[in-house]
């Protein structure tokens, strides 16, 4: 029995097609999309096997609403943070709503976006609990690398493989 969504993505093989406005080029997504493939092919990932069910979706910057703001003192102004992915994770009343953006540490403007998400939620350097509808729900980012071991600043928030997204929950209180 299936206890996963999947939002079907089209992926190109050519980093600049641009016929169809929506599809993933950016080798850094294409790559976090091989591994989760990958890593769900088997069937039996912890999503499965920790969780009552769980969503997985790309954030478009075009049509949805989503997105953390953040101050940037590059342009000195608030601007938006639209994180690549998103996962929703439902176990008993728990409710995990993870960001996950893969990009390369040379990205100097990643503290800012996590200042801005540590803003909203997190308190006293742990992840806020919200309570909606009878459910605890925590929002969690997490940055995606090929080596997060060359992270120096926030390397909490790096991953450099999907299984480290269950250290995380698990480190939070999952």
């Amino acid at each position: 029995m299936l206890q996963h969504y999947y939002n079907p993505m089209i992926i190109s093989k050519e980093e600049h097609f641009t016929l169809i406005k929506h599809i993933i080029t950016v080798p850094s997504e294409k790559k976090f999309i091989e591994k989760l493939s990958k890593f769900i092919s088997d069937g039996k990932s912890f999503f499965d096997e920790d969780f009552d069910w769980w969503i997985f979706s790309k954030l478009n910057e075009h049509l949805d609403e989503v997105y953390i703001p953040y101050y940037d003192p590059e342009h000195g102004r608030i601007r938006k943070f639209i994180p690549d992915f998103i996962f929703w994770f439902k176990k008993n009343k728990n409710y995990d709503i993870v960001f996950v953006d893969p990009k390369g540490t040379a990205h100097i403007n990643y503290v800012n976006k996590i200042l801005g998400y540590k803003v909203l939620f997190e308190e006293n350097n742990m992840v806020r609990v919200f309570n909606f509808n009878g459910l605890n729900v925590r929002i969690y980012l997490l940055l995606y690398t090929s080596d997060k071991n060359k992270v120096r600043a926030y390397s909490e928030y790096w991953i450099d493989s999907i299984s480290d997204i269950k250290k995380v929950l698990v480190r939070n209180g999952e």
